[in-house]
């Protein structure tokens, strides 16, 4: 007697059939923030939160932690969470940013920022950075407006699928022009052409590297000096 043929298929393998993305999973990135502890607090400033469209949204996020009697941490906490200052969507301020390096805080790493107005009505930020401790120097740029084809770095933002992002309005693209495997800050590394998102707030401007694939690294917050 012969038996019918069973197939058996992943719920992965499933959507993958279907032609249907599956969802990704909302992630808090504290690992690609600025984070410090201060008594019974954890300060993170511009905390990356992915939701299930591969969207960031930029959190500050304060967690207090009360010890009970003993001196044992309860497992609760106080968590005051605040959506990060607006971001403008407007050329970055030019002049000197500094971050502390991300291998020994005694060192400084710093960008010089400088603008340029483009024939097509965009302006260009160029940032020549510097990583204090290993003693190199590597280049980024940044262009506003749309991510189209009028864009001067749209063939490598296309590629990434950065024009394609929910969020590409909240910041100012472009990518790294200059120098392989370069840190600023902790974040790295910056190879040629990876794009770049940019954001000023205030007297800061925070810099998300993205891989080439479009997928968020991590970010780093420098601030004039």
């Amino acid at each position: 007697m012969k038996y019918p043929t069973l197939f058996f298929f992943s719920a992965s393998l499933l959507t993958s059939l279907s032609g249907v993305a599956e969802a990704a999973n909302p992630s808090v990135m504290f690992n690609k923030a600025s984070v410090v502890g201060l008594e019974n607090s954890i300060y993170a400033d511009s905390v990356p939160v992915t939701d299930t469209d591969g969207n960031v949204k930029y959190w500050d996020i304060n967690i207090v932690f009360t010890p009970d009697a003993s001196g044992a941490i309860v497992p609760t906490a106080t968590v005051i969470a605040e959506a990060s200052p607006k971001v403008s969507g407007k050329a970055p301020k030019a002049g000197r940013y500094t971050i502390k390096n991300g291998t020994y805080s005694n060192y400084i790493d710093y960008c010089d920022v400088t603008t340029a107005a483009l024939a097509n009505g965009r302006t260009q930020a160029s940032f020549a950075c510097f990583n204090d401790y290993y003693d190199y120097s590597f280049e980024l740029s940044a262009v506003t407006g749309n991510v189209n084809a009028s864009h001067p770095y749209y063939t490598q933002l296309k590629a990434a699928g950065i024009d394609k992002r929910g969020d590409v309005g909240n910041y100012i693209w472009g990518i790294a022009t200059s120098r392989n495997n370069s840190y600023l800050g902790a974040c790295g590394a910056y190879d040629v052409n990876d794009p770049i998102g940019v954001q000023q707030i205030n007297n800061t401007i925070v810099v998300s590297l993205f891989s080439n694939k479009g997928v968020l690294s991590c970010t780093s917050t420098v601030n004039l000096k």
